[in-house]
């Protein structure tokens, strides 16, 4: 891929010729254009501005253009791996990866820095481009979906009041200056979920755009068809709602830019009807059972039911399910929706979803899915089993991370269920640290990650180790040691640098001098003090 005459590498992401799930045809080795500019034509194809893309990262034949490939391929399927190349090279830019330290490989670029600060992690602070106050900024955004987000914690990487043209005890004052808008913006949506109505307000209009009317999609439940709003509207009443279902629509404003047709981004807005949801019933059986760990940051317990069934946890297989075996549900010819619920007794429903199953008239399962999810289907007819996986799927509650109590371990495991009859030295989610360490860092004992465990590496006459200590633990101690041989251990000689706070845990590196060519080996040893 060429941005601004520089040629960067994309990792392995080279698309080879064949089709794509669309039937696109994917040419080797095409020029791949990324249209930043606020006005041109992008070559060969597509038109448009990308300034909103910075941050957005729309993938979208507006954003990008690929050799080969004609606008309305693009328009059909955005998600191919050209696509990926040019979110990744957008959020780049916003991040301060490109012409960084860390050179013009994509796939060092969101490997190899603290995810925490990635700004002030890929410049170098006397590299011309290096910012404090970007450093800053880059907090509240979101580069692969939004323009803000809520990650306000400050960088650890900000080194403000230092350098040769900032006076010793200077006040450093921030500006932040808001261009004026000139895109069409998406309405915000309100919903009663009483009288199940929409409404938002007029958006106002830049120069040379004319609103025609809005579109309404419904994301889930699925089957439903789009809805088109007279321009004039600013509310709409939703009709024929199941009571106690989850659902999730937007709406995006129709208009045109200088007589040209246009249509903003979508304003999505998840919710459930007032009522409980009836029990499932039907003629075809089928069972279910529900894969998904409950969030740490949340407080049990938990309960969840699936088509008015009520699930119970199993710790040993880590799944929910109705007494010892799968939920028995039941359905009919057609498409169905399961409600399915996660709740706790402080927050109440904290993920709500549906589960679609689509009978034919044999009572086989034809299609399954899952909002938000995926499912797994095994076995036919009556004795069809459908898993739920929802361990990425997003809650309805999602709070900005705040920093805990000093708690021990005990109190800590409480939340996790799969913790549940566990040791400290188990390994809980088989990513080889303990779940001693997962405390001592405080990483998800339920989540594969070894993002902060102990790095090694090297610096002039010295060896170091960096690792991750949370902030939050009391019950521990931590010893660095280091050998020439890997048998005999030393303490004695490790030095630490400044623990740099990245929010909920301190980054720490630890040191040991190196003579000549001698071989240094270290590791970091962790003891529960119950």
């Amino acid at each position: 891929m060429t941005l601004n005459g520089t040629t960067y590498a994309q990792g392995t992401a080279t698309p080879d010729a064949g089709k794509n799930k669309n039937n696109i045809t994917l040419p080797v080795g095409a020029q791949l254009t990324v249209n930043l500019p606020r006005s041109g034509q992008l070559t060969p194809t597509a038109s448009g501005s990308g300034d909103a893309f910075i941050y957005g990262a729309t993938l979208s034949s507006q954003s990008f253009a690929v050799a080969g490939l004609s606008t309305s391929e693009l328009a059909d399927d955005t998600n191919i791996v050209y696509g990926s190349m040019t979110r990744d090279a957008l959020a780049a830019l916003n991040f301060g990866f490109m012409n960084s330290k860390l050179g013009n490989d994509g796939s060092l670029w969101y490997s190899s820095i603290p995810t925490d600060a990635p700004f002030g992690a890929a410049r170098s602070p006397d590299d011309g481009f290096y910012n404090p106050w970007a450093a800053l900024v880059y907090n509240n955004s979101d580069a692969y979906g939004f323009a803000f987000s809520d990650r306000t914690h400050p960088s650890p990487l900000i080194k403000l009041g230092v350098g040769p043209d900032v006076p010793a005890g200077a006040v450093e004052t921030l500006r932040i200056t808001i261009l004026p808008d000139s895109w069409l913006d998406a309405p915000k949506i309100k919903v009663n979920t009483t009288t199940n109505a929409l409404t938002w307000d007029a958006v106002p209009l830049p120069s040379g755009y004319t609103l025609t009317g809005y579109t309404l999609n419904f994301l889930d439940p699925p089957g439903i068809a789009p809805v088109t709003i007279a321009a004039g509207q600013t509310s709409y009443s939703l009709a024929s709602l199941a009571p106690g279902v989850q659902y999730s629509v937007a709406l995006a404003l129709v208009g045109t830019r200088d007589t040209k047709p246009i249509t903003s981004t979508s304003s999505a807005i998840q919710f459930v009807t007032a009522g409980t949801a009836p029990v499932n019933a039907g003629t075809h059986p089928f069972q279910v059972t529900l894969s998904y760990d409950p969030p740490g940051g949340l407080l049990g317990p938990f309960t969840a039911t699936a088509g008015g069934e009520a699930l119970d946890y199993k710790p040993a297989t880590r799944q929910w399910q109705q007494g010892a075996v799968n939920a028995t549900l039941h359905g009919n010819t057609g498409v169905n929706i399961y409600p399915v619920t996660i709740s706790n007794s402080i927050d109440g429903v904290i993920f709500d979803t549906n589960l679609a199953v689509t009978f034919d008239s044999g009572g086989n399962v034809t299609t399954s899915g899952c909002f938000g999810g995926s499912v797994n289907k095994a076995g036919a007819g009556a004795g069809t089993i459908l898993t739920l996986l929802l361990n990425d799927y997003v809650p309805l509650k999602i709070f900005s991370p705040v920093l805990s109590a000093i708690t021990n371990y005990a109190d800590w495991k409480g939340p996790y269920p799969g913790l549940l009859g566990s040791a400290p030295t188990d390994d809980t989610d088989g990513d080889r640290i303990s779940n001693l360490l997962e405390y001592f860092h405080g990483s998800h004992p339920e989540e594969q990650s070894i993002e902060l465990s102990p790095v090694a590496g090297s610096s002039i006459g010295s060896v170091v180790m960096s690792y991750g200590r949370s902030k939050t633990i009391q019950d521990v101690t931590e010893v660095v040691k280091w050998s020439t041989d890997l048998v005999t251990w030393h303490s004695d000689g490790v030095a630490f640098d400044i623990d740099e706070d990245m929010g909920g845990y301190v980054q720490r590196t630890a040191r040991v001098s190196l003579a000549g060519d001698t071989k240094l080996f270290m590791r970091l040893e962790v003891t529960y003090e119950p």
